[in-house]
């Protein structure tokens, strides 16, 4: 089989564990960690991502104790990149010959190893057989919203005129661009079915999960799905819907050292010198504790052996004091924190005096602006831009969704992506390292942020935060949120123009923090990261000195869409993910958007303009 290169961080956005890749040799299913051999009899610690804010967030939302180990590549082999590493399994099974219009499914256990489609001629190899069946690959499979995928059984789509009819392969006739003039003849009764009703039907669920090498014919432990399946297209979007979760480092977690001292082994074994010596330790027992001289691990001599005692016993008693989030509301409040005070204070506030201890975190104090107002407005309140110039942000896959329709699904839907070795369990992630804007609103005195949003009372506003309270006060729902996200896609598409990013490839992360009056602050990070290296060449900092520009582009028609009336006439109500908005005026890639294009409203950002 000819193997099909992806990255790293396409494995966690769009080709993780019960995807569909469309290969040089056919459309194959990813398997999960479990049955990949992608680890080829290595340690999978070899491979983990230090992040322990981030594992303890995921240990709190799934329920059990994990970390995040990154996907090994071929150089981690020392393999060609052609290579394969990742295990998949050919899926769907069925194909269809268009020379002779059979749909059949290739059975070389059985049949003639040199045949495909029971018309066409023998071929001279197996392989040869097998290739253009491949190729040949039908277009549709059958999934359920519990995450159960499988082929059509399409024999039983037929009421055959005999209970006794189970023909191997079926008749195709018609074609063109409408499922409804297709229809399936069985050749042994004679009986057919028209495709466009069969595709519309409910279908029986077989269970199977192909990612755990789980198909109808060895699915017998599966128990049944109460929940009926339907026939899609394989490259359908929402057969495939995957659930991240993502941290920026920060301070006071932001260079290697504290990385690598904040692994969750790391860390238990500091926890536990601290206990035993009652906090008085040196330099030479934290190195003792995370190198012993039995494991004499070379990684650990290596990062250990670049830094003087004193910066390694200064970091290890701040991972001991660092408090580490529980939930993931609260990991993204500690985020917007920590970024308000590097725009206020600039990060880090002086060089590193240590060799090796570059920040993974870094802005630039004398390059935030202050001073930007709504374009064409002169306002009291003003955007504090800040250039963040290097940023690591940790992704992980928590696991998909099939069939998934709804703007905030249930956790209970979602298949999961761990993966357990022994006692330890793994989610797949990715590291990345890039650049990044932090937009908030300017302080008016010497705080670190401006307090309240300008208060925003109009119908829009007012719709969205009936729906907030309504809702248990889901803070998506909240119109601070909302302004602040659909600020973040106009930005998006602006930036594109002159960064030399497309916009694709340009990401956000949006913050609400609410206050105990009942008001709230937002704040948005826009950035590009890429898998190792040191990060990106500055495309997006750069812009910040003419970031006018930027905002009046994003700004200036933002009550108007190519698509108006039929665009701006939406209203939002609880009813919908979104109010005002389509592709035409602040939808962005499924790539750049957390929330998935939804909580969205163009005429409550035009609306309710910084005054």
């Amino acid at each position: 089989m000819a193997a099909q290169s992806i990255r790293p961080s396409q494995f966690i956005t769009t080709f993780g564990p019960g995807s569909i890749l469309e290969g040089p040799d056919g459309p194959r299913v990813i398997y999960d960690l479990a049955r990949s051999n992608v680890f080829h009899g290595q340690p999978v610690s070899d491979f983990s991502i230090n992040d322990s804010g981030l594992s303890r967030v995921i240990s709190n939302e799934t329920g059990v104790s994990a970390q995040i180990v990154r996907l090994p590549t071929n150089a981690d082999h020392n393999t060609p990149d052609g290579e394969d590493i990742y295990e998949t399994e050919m899926f769907p099974k069925w194909s269809l010959c268009t020379d002779h219009n059979f749909l059949y499914r290739r059975r070389p256990a059985v049949d003639d190893k040199h045949t495909g489609c029971p018309q066409c001629a023998k071929h001279h190899s197996s392989y040869s057989a097998h290739v253009r069946s491949r190729r040949e690959a039908i277009r549709f499979v059958q999934a359920c919203k519990a995450g159960h995928m499988d082929d059509v059984a399409w024999s039983r789509l037929i009421r055959h005129a005999t209970a006794r009819c189970h023909p191997q392969y079926l008749k195709w006739h018609g074609g063109g661009s409408s499922l409804r003039d297709v229809e399936l003849e069985c050749p042994d009764c004679s009986a057919r079915v028209n495709l466009g009703e069969a595709y519309s039907r409910a279908l029986v669920c077989t269970s199977c999960y192909p990612e755990r090498g789980d198909l109808a014919a060895n699915n017998a432990n599966n128990g049944t799905c109460h929940l009926t399946a339907r026939m899609l297209q394989r490259g359908a979007t929402f057969l495939y819907s995957p659930e991240h979760i993502s941290a920026v480092t920060i301070p006071n977690l932001d260079t290697a050292l504290h990385q690598f001292m904040a692994s969750t082994t790391n860390l238990r074994a500091l926890q536990a010198m601290n206990r035993f010596s009652r906090g008085q330790f040196d330099a030479g027992q934290v190195r003792e504790t995370l190198n012993p001289p039995e494991d004499n691990d070379p990684r650990a001599s290596v990062i250990l052996s670049q830094f003087c005692d004193e910066f390694v016993l200064k970091t290890a008693k701040e991972v001991l004091a660092h408090r580490f989030p529980d939930t993931l509301a609260d990991l993204q409040i500690n985020e917007f924190t920590q970024l308000q005070q590097a725009a206020t204070n600039g990060h880090p506030s002086q060089p590193p005096s240590t060799r090796g201890t570059p920040s993974l975190f870094e802005v630039v104090h004398s390059d935030v602006r202050t001073d930007l107002t709504w374009p064409g407005i002169n306002s009291a309140h003003k955007f504090r831009v800040a250039p963040v110039s290097r940023l690591r942000v940790v992704m992980a896959l928590l696991g998909y969704r099939r069939l998934d329709d709804t703007p905030e699904p249930n956790r209970s839907s979602l298949v999961s992506a761990q993966y357990r070795n022994g006692a330890d369990i793994w989610y797949p992630g990715v590291e990345l390292f890039g650049e990044g804007i932090f937009i908030d609103l300017a302080p008016s005195g010497s705080g670190i942020s401006c307090g309240a949003h300008p208060k925003m009372d109009n119908d829009h506003a007012r719709a969205w935060h009936d729906a907030f309270k309504t809702n248990n006060y889901e803070v998506k729902l909240h119109p601070v949120f909302v302004w602040w996200h659909t600020l973040a896609h106009r930005l998006i598409v602006a930036l594109a123009v002159d960064s030399g990013y497309s916009s694709a490839s340009i990401r956000e992360r949006v913050y609400t923090r609410h206050n105990d009056d009942g008001t709230a602050t937002g704040g948005i990070l826009l950035y590009t990261v890429q898998p190792g290296g040191d990060g990106t060449l500055g495309g997006l900092t750069a812009l910040v000195p003419r970031f006018e520009r930027v905002l009046q582009a994003a700004l200036e028609r933002v009550g108007s869409c190519s698509n108006d009336p039929l665009c701006g006439e939406e209203k939002f109500n609880i009813e919908r993910a979104n109010g005002a908005i389509c592709y035409a005026c602040g939808l962005v890639s499924e790539t750049s958007c957390e929330h998935r294009n939804t909580r969205l409203d163009r005429n409550l950002l035009a609306e309710n303009p910084l005054i």
